[in-house]
């Protein structure tokens, strides 16, 4: 009896032989696919590596040409900012000048009306002391 045991069956023994071997295969297959799968994830990120380092490389190619282009704009800026600030002093010196002059003008003007003032009421007295000696005259006559 103990010669029929399934532990000492050969045929038992042989099935369970072609079982683990099936197994073995089996995992066999699966490591080998996953290997090709680790395999095929390993070049497609070193693809993304090389092609993130190569955009980090443009992008930063592309910043110092912005930061040159800003410097640049910058620079003129405060040239036009220099000269517009140098114009309008200018503007204002003129704008004093005209001014002054326009304060000398209107003095000037006062100073005329004032005269033309004098000048006719000395006009106006000279023409009643004329008509006052003309009024003498023909009363003397």
């Amino acid at each position: 009896m103990l010669a029929n045991s399934p532990a000492t069956d050969p045929k038992a023994v042989g099935t369970k032989i072609r079982n683990t071997l099936d197994q073995i295969e089996l995992c066999i297959k699966k490591q080998c696919l996953i290997s090709d799968v680790l395999e095929q994830e390993t070049i497609s990120n070193e693809e993304l590596f090389v092609d993130i380092d190569h955009m980090l490389d443009k992008n930063t190619e592309r910043m110092e040409q912005v930061k040159e282009e800003l410097a640049n704009a910058k620079q003129e800026t405060v040239e036009t900012l220099k000269n517009l600030q140098s114009q309008l002093d200018e503007d204002q010196e003129k704008q004093q000048q005209l001014e002054q002059k326009l304060v000398e003008r209107r003095k000037n003007m006062y100073s005329l009306a004032i005269l033309l003032n004098n000048l006719e009421e000395e006009e106006d007295i000279v023409d009643a002391l004329d008509t006052h000696a003309s009024d003498e005259g023909e009363a003397m006559e």
